[in-house]
């Protein structure tokens, strides 16, 4: 039986907003808060990440962002 890691999205948040992270290294992020979208505490997490949205400047990221907040 595997064991099931909790996911901090404060910290995934983190990443995605750090230019210092790889591409690779912030959609990894993408995809952990995808898998976590549902978690109450989503809301908390990504609502920062939308107040700095036009910081970030992947567009690849931003298409990403604006999936999962449709799916939220």
């Amino acid at each position: 039986m595997a064991e099931e890691r909790k996911v901090n999205l404060f910290y995934l948040k983190d990443i995605i907003l750090n230019t210092n992270y790889s591409i690779l290294e912030r959609l990894d992020a993408i995809s952990q808060i995808r898998k976590n979208v549902n978690l109450p505490v989503f809301k908390f997490a990504i609502e920062p990440v939308l107040g700095k949205f036009h910081q970030i400047p992947d567009r690849s990221i931003q298409h990403e962002l604006i999936s999962l907040v449709g799916k939220s």
